[in-house]
């Protein structure tokens, strides 16, 4: 029969008593991340999306920042 020494331990279990910080989140989202698992929303790159999808978010980008500068164009000229 195996004796359990005090070194023993499962390949899951972790080495050391990790101590970790609650991700920062905001009241009104802590019920989505907490249904969606429970972690913050990571942030988009673009550069790892594929390309179609990146020419997409660009073209939407420009047109927006387009109508922004025909928007400040046409009230200073009124």
């Amino acid at each position: 029969m195996h004796r359990k020494r005090e070194n023993d331990w499962h390949e899951t279990q972790p080495t050391k008593a990790e101590v970790l910080s609650p991700p920062a989140t905001h009241p009104i989202l802590e019920e989505a991340q907490r249904a969606e698992g429970g972690a913050p929303p990571k942030k988009v790159e673009l550069g790892t999306m594929p390309k179609w999808l990146r020419g997409f978010g660009y073209g939407i980008f420009s047109v927006f920042v387009l109508l922004v500068i025909l928007l400040i164009l046409t009230s200073i000229l009124r």
